[in-house]
């Protein structure tokens, strides 16, 4: 119990960090996105990929595993009085689960290779390898720890880290992009000083985010660096009706 404890006083700090930083994340406004640098796009896209990482693997490996030790794993057996029957039926549920793992895992892999466009199988697919995996994985897992077997420590570090790494690929490859393109013009002051616009926040620089009040700030938004004279109307591009 004083290892996992242990374990536990480690980890929860590390997972405060990743959701604040999730939580940044998800409240980042569409329009901040169009005004980073392109190091900047790639360390946020990778952070969200880190945080997505670890979340999967605390909720289908960590929690799992933890669950399993706290409450004694396959030592329910020995408090049964028909300890065969028990260990028998113990013993067909694990193989069924790590059955429906290698079957979703391979069919995962085989629609991932020839039909990627079929997002939605793929997504059930993944999550239904991730699930499976996540029960013999806990069990096994649990008694390592709890019999002390760490020669089995590599198998259970790589084991999780293989199957959330395809996880969050399959997710990234199926999740939509969304088209960020817009249309920039530089206008003057005076066009400025004649539309009735509404300050939203202020951005970098000391540049100004602002909407027209009678236009969606869905389609068309300003940026104005007071200090310098520098207007800029933002237009974004609306999909063709054949696109969508």
């Amino acid at each position: 119990m004083s290892d996992i404890m242990k374990f536990i006083t480690v980890l929860v700090p590390l997972l405060t960090l990743i959701l604040m930083a999730f939580f940044k994340f998800i409240h980042r406004t569409e329009v901040e996105h169009l005004f980073e640098t392109k190091i900047d796009q790639l360390k946020l896209n990778f952070s969200n990929n880190v945080i997505q990482f670890t979340i999967l693997v605390t909720v289908f490996f960590l929690a799992p595993t933890i669950a399993f030790y706290l409450t004694g794993g396959l030592n329910i057996i020995k408090i049964d009085g028909n300890k065969e029957e028990v260990h028998n039926l113990i013993a067909n549920i694990i193989d069924i689960d790590i059955l429906l793992f290698y079957l979703s895992l391979i069919t995962t892999l085989i629609f991932l290779m020839k039909w990627p466009h079929k997002t939605t199988i793929l997504k059930s697919l993944t999550i239904l390898t991730l699930l499976s995996s996540s029960i013999f994985y806990g069990l096994g897992t649990s008694m390592i720890i709890q019999n002390k077997a760490w020669s089995f420590l590599p198998v259970i570090i790589i084991f999780p880290l293989l199957v959330t790494f395809l996880a969050t690929h399959v997710f990234y490859k199926t999740t939509p992009k969304k088209n960020n393109q817009v249309l920039c013009r530089i206008v003057t002051e005076e066009y400025i000083k004649e539309l009735d616009l509404i300050h939203s926040y202020m951005l970098n620089d000391g540049r100004a985010l602002l909407y027209d009040k009678y236009r969606s700030k869905d389609k068309v938004f300003y940026v104005c660096d007071y200090s310098s004279k520098v207007y800029l109307e933002f237009i974004k591009e609306q999909p063709d009706e054949d696109d969508i």
